[in-house]
């Protein structure tokens, strides 16, 4: 099947099999100072308490003036403030963002 975005690439792996336990993924160009420990125990809690909670990320909000940000870079993130359980995760440079949002 044909692959647009890292997801549909990971969802494809996992059909075929080729995932049989859990892993961490992280993207070529990142460099981070944090430990890992705590963030891999905290994702194996919630997959004992909900075996689709199959991924969970780690993100850092940035000042839109930080360096490590490209110019452009924009992202709209939602959490259930219930759970914490990632709703909408969109990268945009769409306009229409200053003004308003569809949420499902």
């Amino acid at each position: 099947a044909p692959c647009y975005s890292a997801g549909d690439a990971l969802r494809e792996v996992e059909a075929r099999g080729v995932i049989v336990s859990d892993f961490v993924l992280v993207p070529g160009d990142v460099v981070a100072n944090v430990a890992l420990g705590p963030l891999i125990t905290a994702h194996k809690k919630r997959r004992e308490v909900d075996r689709d909670a199959v991924i969970s990320t780690v993100m850092k909000r940035l000042h839109p003036d930080h360096a490590a940000r490209r110019a452009g870079d924009q992202m709209l993130v939602a959490l259930s403030g219930e759970t914490g359980r990632l709703l909408m995760y969109e990268e945009s440079t769409n306009p229409e963002w200053q003004h308003k949002v569809r949420i499902p």
